[in-house]
């Protein structure tokens, strides 16, 4: 976000620098979701093939939405094994003949976007009917009556000793009026693979929560929080 603003700024005469930046990053926004989807805007494919259009679009900052050919790493840093839940330990050792052969990192990475212990994902699902193991709908299976979008939190993240990455997450289920509400009690067996997308989650707040100084926000117990994934334009691009 932070290039186009001060590009804009420089590239402008002084006059309301606030406002030329912000016109721009919405500019860009706008053309890289038509770029990414343009039959979601009724624009038929090859309507992005003129020559006079084709310079702007490939200049549009592309989304973190958008398909990528790159998969999830781990991150270089380990997560010391006494900072992991205990439920996430014994779902992993169910899995592996020796969980000390178990690799728990700090992060995953993709494409610059990295995905942290208490995070939010959102993953395309074939069914619900995994006990212990999200089952992510494959190529072609988008239009299955079963399949649906899922958010989860993560708790923990590993590495197998093939080699494998996964998560340890956390399932949300949905509330009344839009909300959802986190279930801690069960935790799952994610594979990190190119159907995981990074969301947001944030606290639904009523009207104990609070602002602090230093702009932090006292939250109540409740537990009820808004969702944001692909369909609620989250994340908005890359930048």
């Amino acid at each position: 976000m932070h290039d186009p603003l001060k590009h804009s700024i420089r590239s402008c005469n002084g006059n309301d620098d606030v406002r030329r930046a912000m016109t721009k990053i919405a500019d860009n926004d706008i053309l890289s979701r038509l770029a990414m989807e343009p039959s979601k805007f009724s624009l038929p494919q090859y309507w992005l093939q003129n020559a006079s259009l084709r310079k702007v679009f490939d200049s549009a900052v592309p989304l973190t939405s958008s398909l990528v050919d790159s998969k999830w790493t781990a991150g270089h840093y380990r997560q010391p094994e006494a900072d992991v839940p205990s439920a996430a330990k014994l779902l992993v050792a169910g899995r592996v003949v020796e969980t000390g052969q178990v690799s728990w990192r700090r992060r995953t990475v993709r494409g610059g976007v990295a995905i942290r212990p208490t995070d939010t994902v959102v993953v395309l699902v074939a069914s619900n009917s995994g006990v212990q193991d999200v089952h992510m709908a494959r190529v072609g299976e988008k239009g299955e009556p079963s399949v649906h979008v899922s958010f989860f939190r993560v708790v923990a993240i590993w590495v197998a000793p093939d080699g494998q990455l996964a998560a340890v997450v956390s399932p949300f289920a949905c509330a009344a009026h839009g909300a959802w509400t986190s279930d801690e009690s069960r935790v799952l067996h994610l594979p990190m693979g190119h159907g995981v997308r990074r969301a947001l989650a944030l606290h639904d707040c009523t009207s104990a929560c609070s602002a602090r100084e230093r702009s932090s926000i006292y939250h109540d117990s409740t537990n009820s929080l808004v969702l944001y994934g692909r369909e609620q334009g989250y994340p908005p691009r890359q930048g």
